[in-house]
């Protein structure tokens, strides 16, 4: 008698999690998957949303002590869950609105494969981030940050990221075929947004560019697929190892602020900017699809406010 209640109690719990759909943990590593094959997206991006959605399934596992279902959640968990990582993680508004995009983004993805009736993350409560100008160099700066680099690859590196706006990405997955010496631009194939872009090249890193592929046959097929900035050993140089190295010469050259590698493209665009460039021009260098991205760039310092008050 024990034995056939036992066995029925097995059942109706088999069939209980059978109609509740699919478990978070399996439907976060299958989109964490769509967005390597399908989005083609970076790894920070991709460790961004594992992040953020690791520390959802963390939060309701001890909430709902257990297993968690994906149609078990409703938007209140969501708003009860970024509460608790802005009390005990110490998120500020900036953070947590990234984190609404991420959940957004997934749950979309979610009703797109049909395993929940609406996205529930539409129903939180908007975030106002705080506006916070990006950090930047000014020429002077960077010419003491350049001067304090002393790994020759990376100084490389560092100068064209100055003078062509690319993410570190980008420049980094660039071939020795993407540049056109005798047409002076550069192209952009592994973009964000994975549309392609050509930025004309800046006469000092043309001259850099000129003496870094002196010794190669830019003929050679072979030779024209190699990585533009890669080191003999590896082939390769990476975005960690080249932030690592800034934050060394940032700190040598005592400079203020945290610089990074992303720095130096918010310096590209904000200089373009206080020297009049048109706002579409500067979108179409930094590959931005929405020129509301390019007007975080227009910063507003006293000096030229004052400046501005005096044309009357």
């Amino acid at each position: 008698m024990l034995k056939t209640e036992s066995r029925i109690e097995d059942y109706r719990l088999a069939d209980e999690a059978s109609c509740k759909g699919k478990l978070l943990s399996d439907v976060k590593n299958d989109y964490l998957t769509y967005l390597v094959g399908g989005k083609n997206c970076s790894p920070e991006t991709i460790r961004s949303y594992r992040t953020k959605i690791g520390y959802l399934e963390e939060y309701l596992i001890r909430k709902f002590n257990g297993p968690v279902y994906l149609d078990d959640i409703t938007f209140r968990d969501l708003d009860s869950f970024i509460i608790d990582m802005s009390a005990n993680r110490g998120w500020k508004p900036n953070s947590v609105k990234q984190c609404h995009y991420t959940l957004r983004t997934f749950f979309s993805y979610c009703q797109r494969k049909e395993l929940i009736i609406k996205n529930i993350a539409d129903q939180m409560e908007p975030v106002k981030g705080e506006k916070k100008e990006r950090g930047h160099l000014s020429k002077a700066e960077f010419d003491k940050l350049e001067s304090a680099i002393e790994h020759p690859l990376v100084k490389k590196v560092v100068i064209t990221l100055f003078y062509s706006g690319m993410r570190i990405t980008e420049c980094l997955n660039m071939t020795i075929g993407d540049v056109d010496l005798n047409k002076g631009t550069i192209k952009v194939r592994e973009a964000k947004n994975k549309a392609f872009r050509e930025i004309p090249l800046h006469q000092r890193l043309k001259e850099l560019l000129e003496e870094h592929l002196s010794d190669a046959d830019l003929q050679d097929p072979l030779v024209r697929k190699k990585r533009l900035f890669a080191t003999s050993k590896s082939g390769k140089i990476s975005a960690v190892y080249v932030n690592q190295i800034i934050r060394g010469a940032k700190e040598a050259a005592n400079l203020p602020d945290k610089v990074t590698a992303h720095t130096l493209r918010h310096s590209f665009a904000t200089r373009l900017i206080k020297k009049n460039c048109n706002l579409v021009y500067v979108q179409k260098l930094l590959g931005h699809a929405d020129l509301r991205t390019t007007s975080i760039y227009t910063h507003a310092k006293m000096d030229d406010l004052v400046g501005s008050v005096d044309l009357l």
